[in-house]
């Protein structure tokens, strides 16, 4: 008898200590899945915080514009561009205009096609894309940059674009293609310039009410969320222009070039 009541308080003791097992192991995973969870929750903030800070700084205090001047008389390509630093570091570092310059010779152009796509659509990104050898003799790639926006070229008007500045280098073309002008680019003169210019407003809205009726409509539909978006964009624009810095090319250079138009 007494042996058989030692085993019972034998196994409730079991019972009790494998419970208070369960509840320390719960205890301890739901701790750990509360610190994983705020690690989480911090690394997403600071990546945010990261991101945004870097993309601000690509778009304020950045130059007006950054050119490409093609010299045919002394087969030189010159470029001015900002040193971009995306690293944690180069958030905080001011970011210096830089220019470049190339041995038309050593350029090689290539038409590079990126590929999007998403379960609605599929779209080519097109760029044309001026790799530098490092010399005659070598086919080691030293530099390369981007002639025009992805946004603006196409299937065909990167060829075109190539040909175009190969005729002007190579065969004296002219400086402007017939039949083409050259589009003046108008600083906003105001917030509200840049707010119009960006959002569904105005010439805008008449636009896309005649061209785009169904977008439109879910544009005004969503509108409580949509404007406030725009006018925010507007502004970062706003402030792109404000804080740009003026184009100024070495004397050095200028020296070089001379008359463009010779």
């Amino acid at each position: 008898m007494l042996l058989l009541v030692a085993c019972f308080f034998v196994f409730i003791a079991a019972i009790s200590a494998n419970q208070i097992a369960e509840n320390v192991l719960v205890h301890e995973m739901r701790r750990v899945s509360h610190i994983i969870t705020s690690i989480g929750y911090l690394a997403f903030i600071v990546l945010s915080i990261y991101l945004t800070a870097f993309c601000v700084r690509l778009e304020l205090f950045k130059p007006e514009d950054e050119p490409i001047i093609f010299d045919r008389k002394n087969r030189k390509i010159y470029r001015l561009f900002m040193d971009s630093d995306s690293s944690w570091k180069g958030i905080l570092r001011p970011w210096p205009v830089r220019v470049a310059e190339h041995d038309w010779d050593l350029a090689e152009a290539e038409h590079h096609v990126s590929v999007n796509a998403n379960t609605a659509t599929i779209s080519r990104v097109h760029a044309l894309i001026f790799q530098m050898r490092k010399s005659r003799a070598s086919a080691e790639i030293v530099d390369g940059f981007a002639v025009g926006s992805s946004l603006q070229l196409g299937e065909l008007t990167v060829p075109a674009v190539w040909e175009y500045i190969r005729r002007f280098m190579e065969e004296n073309g002219d400086h402007l293609p017939n039949s083409e002008s050259v589009i003046e680019m108008k600083k906003p003169a105001s917030l509200l310039d840049s707010i119009l210019a960006v959002g569904l407003y105005g010439e805008n809205f008449r636009k896309w009410w005649r061209s785009e009726r169904a977008l439109t409509i879910l544009a005004l539909i969503f509108s409580p969320i949509l404007y406030p978006v725009l006018t925010l964009l507007g502004l970062f624009v706003w402030l792109g222009y404000k804080t740009s810095k003026p184009i100024v090319w070495p004397e050095e250079i200028k020296r070089k070039i001379g008359n463009p138009l010779q």
